[in-house]
């Protein structure tokens, strides 16, 4: 009978330290899920920010810097309106002259 006291008290005791190091890896567990959670939220901090400015930048594109853009699209082809205008009064001119010269 004594024995079986002494065999119950020491399966009762390895129950115990079983349950022990359980709760210790449970909590070590939770500690190092509290460590992910925080970089988690950290990193969905700095994915908002980087949306912003993505956001900016876009704006900033589409406000600043197409109608810059544009604008210089339009100067340039009045530049070639102009040239092109430029160099058919030349040919005309020329031939004018030519005429006239070859009446002379």
């Amino acid at each position: 009978m004594m024995a079986d006291v002494d065999r119950i008290s020491q399966i009762l005791g390895a129950l115990q330290a079983e349950v022990q190091e359980n709760q210790r890896q449970h909590h070590a567990s939770f500690k190092k899920l509290d460590a992910i959670e925080e970089k988690i939220n950290k990193l969905a901090g700095a994915i908002e920010l980087i949306a912003l400015e993505q956001r900016n930048i876009k704006r900033e594109i589409d406000e600043d810097i197409k109608p810059a853009v544009q604008d210089f699209k339009n100067l340039k082809n009045k530049g070639l309106g102009i040239i092109a205008f430029i160099g058919l009064m030349g040919s005309g001119t020329g031939a004018a002259l030519a005429k006239w010269f070859s009446t002379q």
